[in-house]
């Protein structure tokens, strides 16, 4: 059983402390690449649903190998909260 893909960003953000859509993307490919959600526009809205709830923000941003935008994300005090509270200890 996997988490969601969005709680398994956050995962990944928690483990990190900062962490761009890229490096998500690569770190969760052998688990979710085969689901339909996988794809880079779905993981910016998971990043901006997480940001939305105050429980990342944005840090900066730059261009990646193939000109497109990746946004490097921190992870926030009531984000390390969720995370501790909400997924379970065998994910993290």
């Amino acid at each position: 059983m996997t988490l969601p893909l969005r709680t398994a960003v956050l995962n990944e953000i928690h483990k990190m402390n900062v962490l761009s859509i890229d490096e998500a993307m690569m770190k969760l490919k052998e688990t979710y690449e085969t689901e339909g959600q996988f794809n880079r526009s779905a993981f910016v809205g998971h990043f901006m649903a997480l940001e939305a709830n105050g429980l990342v923000e944005l840090e900066t941003y730059e261009l990646n190998s193939e000109n497109e935008l990746n946004l490097i994300y921190k992870i926030t005090n009531d984000g390390i909260d969720i995370a501790q509270k909400y997924i379970s200890k065998k994910y993290r």
